[in-house]
């Protein structure tokens, strides 16, 4: 699949609005969503404040839905844009995701 973001088009001029702004309206989307992506990245493994364990802890049975959708995410952006896993952090450690919703991070 031909990646958007990158595709130059060769069309009449009045399309090349509209086809400049859908493309501009994804780039903001993809930079959103990168930026977003690296928000719930930094709160879990790099808090100030909490341990990664003790933000998994807060979370309690919501925790492995937190990284399902990190997983998600991550992926949705690497396959729209695969430039992009550069700028995507991860986690920093090891962790398991249990059963009952909860994560266990390996220290």
């Amino acid at each position: 699949m031909e990646n958007i973001l990158t595709t130059d088009l060769s069309i009449p001029l009045q399309q090349a609005a509209t086809v400049k702004d859908i493309i501009s309206q994804l780039k903001a989307t993809r930079e959103t969503l990168i930026k977003d992506y690296n928000n719930l990245i930094n709160l879990v493994w790099h808090n100030e404040k909490l341990t990664p364990q003790q933000v998994c802890d807060g979370l309690d049975g919501k925790a492995v839905s937190l990284f399902v959708l990190g997983k998600s995410l991550f992926d949705f952006l690497s396959t729209v844009d695969p430039d992009c896993i550069v700028r995507l952090q991860g986690p920093t450690m090891p962790f398991e995701l249990n059963q009952d919703g909860t994560v266990t991070v390996q220290s």
